[in-house]
């Protein structure tokens, strides 16, 4: 497939490996026959399993001293996530403009969780919501996100002149994402990403590891971090 990016200056190819071709031979093909492409394989990130989003928002409004009614939003957000489900429970005040990038959508609840935390009940009102879903049936098996669908999303929000975008899903470091990142982050967009559940002596997770994007991990309802949450320098909040 091959996808152009005119505002964010990148032009995206995605190949099939031929049978008996790594990944890393692969990289090196593309980049002997094309110098100063950015060639990488097409990692796969996950979102966590959903939580309990009601009863997690009651202590997190007292520790922001968040508005019992809300917030008005002065700003559109977007969401890149597993898609929103045909029937939208919480988010009837929030305006939506929602897109698809995968060709087998997910039936997680997690991107419906993410956005009731963004837009739901006493939380943004009066805002634009643009939920990307990129969520989709592994064929291995699995919900997971391919780069290649990351990408699209943040091209669609850029598009869209989404300033703000928020991303709960979580993998490896990827110099395709990596690339991508650094445009729309050059473009104006601010990243906020989940840190992920890799535990306390787990490896950075991507894109919330870049340095130009904001990650944020979490805490309980005494101030004690997630006991899944790993630690590093490049957690912001």
């Amino acid at each position: 497939r091959r996808d152009v990016f005119a505002g964010l200056g990148l032009e995206q190819l995605v190949f099939r490996l031929p049978e008996g071709v790594s990944g890393r031979e692969g990289i090196a093909e593309t980049e002997r026959l094309e110098p100063g492409v950015t060639s990488g394989v097409n990692h796969a990130y996950a979102p966590p399993p959903a939580a309990t989003a009601p009863r997690g928002r009651v202590y997190a409004n007292g520790l922001m001293g968040w508005p019992e009614k809300g917030c008005p939003a002065a700003i559109s957000v977007g969401v890149i996530d597993a898609a929103l489900p045909s029937v939208t429970l919480g988010l009837e005040n929030a305006s939506l403009s929602q897109a698809s990038f995968t060709v087998a959508p997910a039936t997680s609840a997690h991107g419906q969780t993410v956005a009731g935390l963004i837009a739901g009940p006493g939380r943004l009102t009066d805002v634009t919501l643009y939920h990307a879903g990129v969520v989709g049936k592994a064929p291995a098996g699995g919900e997971t996100a391919g780069v290649d669908s990351l990408i699209r999303a943040l091209h669609w929000m850029n598009a869209n002149a989404v300033p703000h975008v928020n991303v709960s899903l979580a993998g490896p470091y990827n110099k395709l994402l990596d690339r991508a990142v650094q445009a729309a982050v050059k473009r104006g967009m601010i990243l906020v990403a989940a840190a992920g559940n890799t535990g306390p002596n787990g490896p950075p997770r991507y894109p919330a590891a870049f340095d130009n994007t904001i990650a944020v991990t979490a805490i309980d309802a005494g101030l004690d971090p997630y006991k899944q949450a790993p630690l590093g320098s490049h957690i912001d909040i």
